[in-house]
């Protein structure tokens, strides 16, 4: 079943409700139009919610990432269109939830004081600051997921930090400017810093910094660039803890490798070798010279991984099948699959394997322009 859940329910209520027999509820369920199923004759198009609720938590996670913490959807899809994120294209249109409907939400529903904010975009959210303040009077803490640096503003970063917020995420995703241009993220480095200053000069303890690897174009200039950048960052946050709180803070860099997603402008892209991978890793080691800098590496084998299943052709059957034969060891499964696709580059006229499986939510006309941007803005830094 495809789409958002609420608008589904009027119609599969019914055949759940009603309930008797396995092949006739699956006949009823493969009738409506946002089924994928292997008999279909129709391209299922997925369902959209025009006037969307949060979506929360209703299970309390007792360990792991999110332990105790509420979890709540803020808003759907994301305004800024990055040509490598599904959540951008395939969630489309931009939706944002109403601010008395969140705060609703959490005074009803919510399991816990600890409320987790899921938003593609957090400094969009609508009446954020409305919001914010309703918790700040109702002593709740927050956590957030990462800020785009031109939402981060003194009141914001000042909330957070009476909501208990410690870490706070930016993800420049590439300090190269050529591959900025590319992936459709054209956030300045002087902007980076001076978030970064804003942040540490107001008290947040620890910062958290995403980046990836392995895109389309990326070569040894751009991985330096990447190493530079981050050794900056590091030295004007630890530059204001020590003038400010007296302490170094603390630093991450999650590093995790570029994996197409389809129905993207960058599906057409395939996934780097382990030779290039390893290669990159290199140039990476010399980020153990930064002081005070901790460092996650996505493993290769979790990139061939995702980008199988993202990427997935026919015979993906066949992978699940051996995941499931060789004991759920998914290391194993992709030994004796054949994956090969994985590593394939497209052109834009080519007839993809998920073309004919789901309707897409983007033109592949807007795709294909955007996809030729991308060649078109490697072509203007090399000439």
């Amino acid at each position: 079943l495809l789409g958002d859940f609420k608008p589904m329910l009027d119609t599969i209520a019914e055949y759940f409700i009603g309930f008797e027999k396995k092949d006739i509820f699956i006949k009823q369920i493969c009738r409506c139009s946002f089924a994928f199923h292997k008999n279909q004759k129709v391209i299922p198009k997925p369902i959209k919610d025009d006037n969307p609720d949060p979506i929360f938590s209703q299970i309390k996670p007792c360990r792991g990432e999110f332990k105790d913490i509420f979890l709540l959807e803020a808003s759907k899809s994301c305004k800024y269109n990055c040509r490598f994120c599904t959540t951008g294209y395939n969630l489309r249109p931009y939706r944002k939830i109403e601010s008395q409907k969140i705060i609703e939400t959490i005074k009803n529903q919510r399991y816990s004081d600890q409320i987790g904010i899921i938003s593609a975009a957090f400094g969009d959210i609508r009446n954020l600051s409305d919001i914010l303040d309703w918790m700040i009077e109702n002593s709740l803490k927050i956590s957030v997921s990462s800020l785009r640096v031109d939402s981060i503003t003194k009141e914001l970063i000042e909330r957070l930090k009476i909501l208990k917020v410690r870490t706070i995420t930016i993800a420049e995703e590439t300090a190269s400017e050529k591959l900025k241009q590319m992936i459709g993220k054209n956030i300045k480095k002087e902007s980076i810093f001076s978030a970064v200053e804003k942040i540490a000069t107001l008290g947040i303890e620890n910062l958290k910094l995403y980046y990836m690897i392995g895109f389309y174009g990326e070569d040894e200039n751009d991985m330096v660039e990447l190493i530079h950048r981050i050794d900056e960052i590091c030295h004007i946050f630890k530059e204001n803890q020590i003038k400010g709180y007296n302490r170094l803070g603390k630093i991450k860099a999650s590093i995790n490798i570029f994996n197409p997603k389809p129905f993207t402008p960058m599906q057409f892209f395939g996934l780097i070798t382990k030779d290039e991978y390893e290669e990159k890793l290199k140039i990476l080691y010399s980020l153990k010279k930064v002081g005070n800098l901790k460092v996650d590496i996505m493993p290769y084998n979790q990139a061939v991984l995702q980008t199988t299943i993202a990427k997935a052709e026919s015979n993906i059957k066949d992978f699940y099948r051996l995941y499931i034969d060789n004991q759920f060891n998914e290391k194993k499964a992709l030994k004796l699959f054949d994956n090969g696709y994985i590593y394939k580059n497209y052109e834009h006229n080519d007839i993809l394997p998920w073309d004919n499986i789901i309707y897409p939510n983007i033109s592949r006309d807007i795709i294909n322009m955007e996809y030729k941007r991308c060649l078109q803005a490697l072509k203007d830094y090399s000439r």
